[in-house]
């Protein structure tokens, strides 16, 4: 079994004492125009509307996909440390 270190970042999302390194995905920024848009258009809808609820859906589903693009990053990162180290 062998040892690897891990260096947490903000840059890249992860550097290896072996070198590799794993890019930070941005997903936040990828999705912040159509997040930002959506949250505008729920702010200017009726409280409690059905119009409200879709848009409120919306809003959920931008936070939802960014959330899953970073766990996504985070498994296959943790996946290739386990793979790699044996």
């Amino acid at each position: 079994m062998r040892v690897v270190g891990v260096d947490v970042g903000i840059k890249t999302l992860a550097v290896t004492s072996d070198g590799v390194e794993f890019e930070n995905p941005k997903a936040l920024y990828r999705y912040l125009r159509k997040l930002r848009r959506a949250q505008r258009q729920l702010s200017r809808s009726v409280y409690r509307s059905r119009n409200w609820y879709r848009k409120q859906f919306r809003v959920q589903k931008s936070h939802y996909r960014i959330c899953c693009l970073r766990e996504d990053a985070h498994h296959k990162e943790n996946q290739h440390s386990d793979c790699e180290s044996g």
